[in-house]
C-alpha cells in the first residue's frame, strides 16, 4: 500500500513537467491561431514572404491548390511585363496603293472608353485609305475554358476576339428617362423590344437583339456584351471613322492573308496603363486579350494556350501547383497555391523598375497594404504587398475557398493583415 501511494505521489509531482507548454505569443503563433479558426469554417491557405531576405517566413496550407479567381491576373501581368514593350501593339499594317491592310493583334484598349489616347485609331482615320481588315487571326472559342454560359448577358464576360473594339460592350445609361447607348452607332442599332417588364436589359443568347424594360430605375447603368461578326467589326470601325469627321469608303474584311516583309506595327495605349486596368477592372476583357497579344507580338499562333505557354517560359519559379486556363481568372479551372502566388509577386517586384509603378497596379486597402482581390463563386482571395511598420516589405497570398458566409470571412481577414503590419 505504501509503495502504491509513493508511486502516485511521484506521478503527481512529475505531471506538470509533461504538461503541454503554452505557446509563446509570437507573430507566427498568432497567425496560426487566426488562420486555424478561419480554416475550421472555410478552406484557407496563406503564405508570407520576406522580400528583403527572399525567404518564406510563414505558410498555412501554403502548397495546397485553391481556385485562384482574378488572382490569376497576377500571372498575366508578369507575362506582360516580360514580353511586351512600352505600349500595346494594336495591329500590323501595310499600305498598297489606296489600300491600308491591317492584321489585328487583339489590342484590348482599341477605342476602349477608359483609354482616352488612341494613336492606333488615329493612324486609321488619318490614312485616307480604304481599310481592309484581315480576319481569321483568332479561331478559338468566344468564351474561355470553364466559363459559365449563364453570364452571356453580363458585362464582365465579353467575347474573345482578334479585334476588340469599345471594350466589346455597348454601355446603356438612363438619360431623361430613356435608355441611351454608347457607342451610339448605326452598326449597333439592335432590334429592341421595350415591352419587357424587368429591371435589366436582356440580350438574346446568340445575337444582339435586346429586351429593354419599359421603366428603368434612376441611375440605371448596364454593359451588354456584343455578339461579334465580321460585319459588326466593319460597321463599328466605319461608323466611328465617319463620326470623327473623316471620310472613308468603308472597312472591309478579307480572309487570312500572309504578311509581307514590309509590315509595320501600330502601337496604342501604354502598357502600364493597360496593366493597371487589368488588375483594377472587374472583367475578363484585358486579361484574355493580353494573352492573345503575347502570341501575336512574338509571331506565334493567336490563342490562349500559346499566350500562357509563352508567359510561363519567363517565370523563375515552379509552376507545379499552377493550373492556368485563362487570362482573367473567370474560369474556376484556374488553380494556384499561396506559395506559387507569392513567388509570382516576388518576381513581379524584381522585374518592375519602379516600386511605386508596381504598387499603383494594385488596390490600396490601407496606406501600407496593396491587394489584388478576387471573389469568384464561393471564393474570396487577396494577394499583394504589405509594407510593415518595421519598414520590412512582404508579399502575401491569402486564399479562401468553400466560403459560405462572405461577410463573416471578410471581417476576419483585415485583422490578419493588420497583424502582419504590426508584428513583422
Amino acid at each position: 500500500m505504501i509503495k502504491v501511494l509513493s508511486l502516485s505521489c511521484l506521478l503527481f509531482l512529475l505531471t506538470p513537467c509533461f504538461a503541454q507548454k503554452k505557446k509563446k505569443n509570437t507573430p507566427n503563433n498568432r497567425l496560426e491561431t487566426e488562420l486555424g479558426e478561419i480554416d475550421k469554417e472555410f478552406l484557407a491557405g496563406f503564405a508570407l514572404k520576406d522580400l528583403d531576405n527572399n525567404t518564406i517566413v510563414y505558410e498555412f496550407n501554403g502548397d495546397k491548390s485553391f481556385v485562384a479567381g482574378s488572382n490569376t491576373k497576377l500571372f498575366t501581368l508578369l507575362g506582360g511585363l516580360q514580353i511586351l514593350k512600352d505600349s500595346i501593339a494594336s495591329f500590323k499594317y501595310t499600305i498598297s496603293g489606296d489600300s491600308l491592310i491591317i492584321w489585328p493583334m487583339a489590342d484590348p484598349t482599341f477605342l476602349h472608353p477608359n483609354f482616352k489616347k488612341q494613336p492606333a485609331f488615329d493612324k486609321l482615320k488619318n490614312s485616307g485609305k480604304n481599310i481592309y481588315l484581315v480576319s481569321g487571326g483568332y479561331s478559338g472559342n468566344k468564351y474561355g475554358k470553364g466559363w459559365s454560359w449563364d453570364n452571356y448577358n453580363a458585362g464582365f464576360q465579353t467575347e474573345i476576339t482578334d479585334f476588340p473594339i469599345y471594350g466589346n460592350v455597348v454601355s446603356y445609361s438612363l438619360i431623361n428617362g430613356k435608355a441611351n447607348a454608347f457607342p451610339d452607332l448605326e452598326a449597333l442599332y439592335y432590334a429592341e423590344n421595350q415591352k419587357y417588364n424587368g429591371k435589366h436589359i436582356l440580350r438574346a443568347i446568340d445575337n444582339n437583339n435586346l429586351e429593354i424594360p419599359t421603366n428603368l430605375p434612376g441611375g440605371f447603368k448596364q454593359k451588354i456584351p456584343i455578339v461579334f461578326s465580321n460585319s459588326i467589326k466593319e460597321g463599328l470601325l466605319t461608323d466611328t471613322i465617319l463620326a470623327s469627321g473623316y471620310a472613308t469608303t468603308s472597312v472591309y474584311s478579307i480572309s487570312d492573308r500572309k504578311m509581307g516583309e514590309d509590315v509595320k506595327t501600330a502601337f496604342n495605349t501604354s502598357c502600364n496603363t493597360a496593366f493597371k486596368s487589368l488588375l483594377k477592372d472587374d472583367d475578363s476583357l484585358i486579361g484574355e486579350h493580353l494573352l492573345l497579344n503575347f502570341s501575336t507580338v512574338l509571331g506565334q499562333k493567336m490563342d490562349t494556350e500559346t499566350g500562357i505557354s509563352l508567359a510561363t517560359k519567363h517565370f523563375n519559379f515552379s509552376t507545379d501547383k499552377l493550373q492556368w486556363k485563362d487570362g482573367s481568372g473567370l474560369s474556376p479551372l484556374n488553380l494556384a497555391s499561396p506559395l506559387t502566388i507569392v513567388s509570382c509577386l516576388s518576381q513581379l517586384k524584381s522585374v518592375t523598375k519602379e516600386e511605386q509603378t508596381l504598387l499603383s497596379f494594385f488596390t490600396k486597402k490601407t496606406p501600407s497594404i496593396y491587394v489584388q482581390e478576387s471573389h469568384l463563386l464561393n471564393t474570396f482571395n487577396l494577394s499583394g504587398y504589405i509594407i510593415a511598420k518595421s519598414g520590412k516589405k512582404y508579399a502575401f497570398s491569402f486564399l479562401n475557398n468553400n466560403v459560405t458566409d462572405m461577410e463573416r470571412l471578410k471581417s476576419k481577414i483585415l485583422p490578419v493583415l493588420n497583424l502582419i503590419n504590426e508584428g513583422y
